[in-house]
C-alpha cells in the first residue's frame, strides 16, 4: 500500500490487520499489537531490516498519525513522543511506584 492517507490506513489496521506501508523508497510494517483496550497495547512499525518502533498506547488513529510523522521525519530521528511501556503491576495506591 502506498500511504496516502493516514485515515485509510488505520481503517485497515483497526481490525488487527498487518498492513505492509510503502514510504518514500523503503517499506515497512504496521500492526497493533495487544489487547484493544487498556495500557498492554501499542502500534508496532518495523522497516525491511526488522527494527521495530512502538507507538502506543492504544488502537487509535493517533498512532498512526504518529507513526507517519516519524517516517516523515525519518527513521533515525528521536521518537517524538518516546514509547514508554507501561506496567500496571507497578501500581500502588495514591500513584505510581519509582
Amino acid at each position: 500500500m502506498k500511504c496516502e492517507d493516514g485515515y485509510a490506513l488505520y481503517e485497515q489496521l483497526k481490525d488487527g490487520a498487518n498492513v505492509e506501508v510503502d514510504y518514500g523508497e523503503k517499506n515497512y510494517g504496521f500492526v497493533f499489537i495487544g489487547e484493544r483496550t487498556g495500557t498492554r497495547n501499542y502500534l508496532s512499525v518495523t522497516d525491511s531490516n526488522g527494527e521495530e518502533k512502538r507507538f502506543g498506547w492504544g488502537w487509535g488513529s493517533e498512532q498512526v498519525w504518529r507513526a507517519l510523522a516519524h517516517l516523515e521525519a525519518g527513521w533515525s530521528t528521536k521518537q517524538t513522543p518516546p514509547y514508554r511501556h507501561y506496567d500496571e503491576s507497578e501500581e500502588e495506591e495514591g500513584g505510581l511506584a519509582y
